[in-house]
């Protein structure tokens, strides 16, 4: 009876063992499951953050060259304006195109003593535009005669955040001033320079 007691011990103790370890292989098998969903959902999360990251930096290199892309393509459509018989008749037309093209609201060209030669359709008080235009000449005097490079451009921004761009010239010994205003749009001190030469070469007809 003893042997057949420690028999039946051994047997039960052996089920027993085996049954663990088949709960723990279960376990194991289960633990490893979770671990590699776990890994799985770790990856995507990370592939997902990547793509995003990478989206967020697309969007900020974009939103960083839009003003240089706008500048060329401002620049490429002014510089295709056509000038025609190039008369002086034709220059409040011009600046009309140019106008359109770049975005302004207004333009006016004036001489260097603040008269006023041309301007786009309802653009207003031309006469005192070309008089405090004019005012940017003296100070660019000022600034040669102190050693300093004289003045190309001038770009000005008032309380109503209108911005104005005055664009200095020569054609032979005559000085010009070419102004463009906008509320809205943000542009440089060059933003008329593709423009230049087809006023230039009508006000040098009008020297001949």
């Amino acid at each position: 009876m003893t042997l057949a007691f420690v028999l039946l011990t051994a047997g039960a103790i052996g089920s027993l063992l085996a049954g663990g370890y088949l709960l723990g292989v279960r376990q194991g098998k289960e633990a490893r499951h979770a671990l590699a969903a776990q890994a799985e959902a770790l990856d995507a999360e990370l592939s997902r953050r990547s793509q995003s990251d990478a989206s967020t930096v697309q969007a900020e290199i974009a939103r960083a060259l839009a003003p240089i892309l706008d500048r060329e393509r401002i620049g490429s459509e002014l510089a295709r304006i056509e000038t025609g018989n190039g008369t002086l008749g034709e220059l409040p037309g011009l600046l009309d195109s140019i106008a359109a093209r770049g975005g302004f609201n207004a333009l006016l060209l004036g001489d260097e003593v603040g008269l006023p030669l041309a301007a786009t359709t309802g653009a207003r008080d031309v006469d005192a535009w070309a008089g405090g235009a004019s005012l940017l000449l003296s100070l660019s005097d000022r600034l040669a005669q102190g050693g300093a490079s004289p003045l190309t451009a001038v770009l000005l921004q008032d309380e109503s955040s209108q911005l104005t761009v005055h664009r200095i010239f020569r054609v032979g010994k005559e000085r010009y001033i070419l102004s463009a205003a906008s509320r809205g749009q943000r542009f440089g001190p060059d933003a008329l320079d593709a423009a230049l030469g087809k006023v230039e070469a009508i006000l040098d007809r009008r020297r001949g």
